[in-house]
């Protein structure tokens, strides 16, 4: 075989030798991302990845993860997260944004199913003849029954949930049982079962202690203001 004969050989084989080294780290890196395994650049280990699951109201708001936009919207499953702290940022057009720092374990599932939007202005309602003064008192007593409130703290079903720098003056649960919707002062003020996302959602007229009440959809409330009824939409 003269020189050039050999070199085109060698050439050949080295061609090959590569495409079959690159199909084969190729096929091992899709195999172990498929299976939720991931190179850690910082530490040059192989580690299993973790997940987001976030669902919730509205459907289609944008999510952010440490501040970058994610492709996906609401609801979402956020794969192939290494193992570490995310701030994750729910937002959409008119409503005040859902926020929280959320920890990935390696190979774990965080999941956050009932995330909801709240609206940053929320509207006047018609209040329907059906609402009276002493219909909202008799829900305010149903929808507040799981609950315990003691001066800053508020408890639901004797589990502590947070305690506030004033003083709590009545709360109730909301209809899907993961929010609290509460009074301080002339605010009504909206927070996550955790504890967190503490949101104003309007202020009343008085700051004394008055009766409300959610409509079992989640998107009125019904209050009494200077004993005037008054409803506002809040989703």
């Amino acid at each position: 075989m003269n020189k050039k004969g050999f070199k085109i050989k060698v050439s050949v084989i080295i061609f090959w030798f590569v495409v079959i080294i690159s199909f084969v780290l190729v096929g091992s890196a899709v195999h172990l991302k498929a299976n939720g395994w991931q190179l850690n650049y910082r530490t040059w280990q192989l580690v299993k990845t973790g997940m987001v699951s976030l669902n919730g109201e509205p459907r289609g708001s944008k999510i952010q993860i440490n501040g970058k936009d994610y492709s996906q919207a609401l609801p979402a499953k956020i794969r192939y997260l290494l193992p570490d702290y995310y701030d994750i940022t729910v937002s959409n057009d008119k409503y005040q944004s859902w926020q929280q720092t959320i920890q990935v374990q390696s190979g774990k599932a965080s999941i956050y199913p009932y995330i909801t939007l709240f609206l940053a202005n929320p509207e006047d309602v018609t209040v329907p003849e059906s609402v009276s003064k002493e219909k909202i008192q008799e829900d305010y007593l149903k929808q507040s029954q799981d609950l315990k409130i003691s001066n800053e703290e508020i408890y639901w079903n004797d589990k502590f949930i947070t305690r506030f720098s004033q003083k709590v003056l009545g709360a109730i649960t909301y209809s899907d049982n993961n929010h609290i919707v509460f009074q301080q002062n002339d605010e009504i003020r909206v927070i996550d079962i955790d504890g967190s996302n503490n949101k104003l959602l309007f202020k009343l007229n008085s700051f004394q202690p008055t009766p409300f009440s959610i409509t079992s959809n989640g998107k009125t409330i019904y209050y009494l203001d200077q004993d005037k009824i008054s409803g506002k939409s809040i989703r």
